[in-house]
């Protein structure tokens, strides 16, 4: 699912000229926004954003454009930004969710987690021929999944089995950046690739990291599987292998080859290991395997108590059969 970005303003009976209608009000056609994985972009100029700008003073050219957290606007001494106009009359914005402390809200008819920031001029020029908007600001909404998968890849040489070779990813759908990538060493620090192999039955240190991940969220790893990408139809024909599922409940065949989850760092950082394998399905000397798991976004305190945190199984007989508990040394 891919990020969703929205202009909203207070309902106006009438916009300007450079001043689209829709049906939350008028909105600045002339800008250009962009949500990102860890916030928004916009630009635009003095005259997309005011009425006969060239009536401006030097002064008003230069006004502040302060940015809040539209959710946060009634809180006393809610963290805001100030940006201002070049020497050209343009404005460029660029700042993560992360930086403006912003909380979202849930969207629970589209499950989705909701940050919002109102765009909005110091002292708003409203008593002339000369206006921000019909309103003294706009806001721009970005709405991102609250579950999602990450993926990472490598190759199995068959005719050795010692050749692997893995790369990393990093996925833009969701709130923040998050990375998976794997290594040769519990220290995260040699990285896998073709000049420098490790031998199936060695262990892969895998490791899930993600910046620019506001303070109000945390996130879980439901589950991680390894599928069969070198077969085509590895999904119809059901050529994966899962590692673990609902948090805390190992295949129990890993378990006998190798794995070691150590969880959640109580940062951003969420690390397993397991031992290298491949499939024995495969004939070709040097297959891609895919390394894919399932992050699930939580609340990390009670701001946004809507997007609530999924409970890890803690109860063996809970578990499918083929599964069973293994503790972790992180959460």
């Amino acid at each position: 699912m891919k990020l969703f970005a929205s202009f909203f303003t207070v309902a106006a009976s009438e916009c300007f000229s450079n001043w689209g209608d829709s049906t939350t009000g008028c909105f600045p056609t002339e800008v250009t926004w962009a949500c990102t994985a860890t916030g928004f972009t916009m630009s635009g100029s003095l005259s997309a954003l005011y009425e006969n700008s060239q009536l401006l003073t030097a002064a008003q050219k230069e006004g502040i454009i302060t940015v809040t957290d539209t959710h946060q606007k009634s809180v006393d001494n809610a963290l805001s930004k100030d940006f201002g106009f070049d020497s050209n009359g343009d404005i460029s914005i660029s700042l993560t969710w992360a930086d403006l402390a912003a909380n979202p809200v849930y969207v629970s008819d589209t499950k989705q987690i909701r940050f919002s920031a109102t765009i909005s001029p110091a002292e708003p020029i409203v008593a002339s021929k000369i206006y921000w908007a019909r309103t003294d600001s706009f806001d721009i909404q970005c709405d991102y999944p609250v579950e999602m998968t990450i993926k990472t890849t490598f190759d199995t040489h068959q005719n050795a089995i010692s050749d692997t070779s893995i790369g990393t990813t990093t996925s833009n759908d969701m709130i923040g950046e998050f990375t998976l990538s794997s290594y040769k060493n519990s220290d995260y620090t040699e990285t896998i690739t073709s000049g420098s192999p490790i031998s199936v039955g060695s262990p892969i240190y895998t490791r899930i990291t993600v910046a620019d991940f506001p303070a109000s969220l945390t996130y879980q790893v439901l589950n991680c599987a390894v599928q069969n990408t070198a077969n085509a139809n590895w999904e119809t024909d059901s050529d994966f292998i899962k590692l673990w599922q609902d948090q805390t409940c190992l295949n129990d065949n890993i378990q006998a080859v190798g794995i070691t989850v150590d969880g959640n760092d109580g940062g951003s950082s969420y690390s397993f290991s397991f031992d290298a394998f491949t499939f024995t399905s495969n004939s070709a000397e040097q297959n891609t395997l895919t390394i894919a798991c399932g992050i699930h976004v939580c609340s990390s305190d009670t701001v946004v108590s809507e997007i609530t945190c999924q409970n890890a199984v803690t109860d063996a007989t809970q578990c499918e059969t083929g599964y069973s508990l293994l503790a972790t040394t992180g959460n």
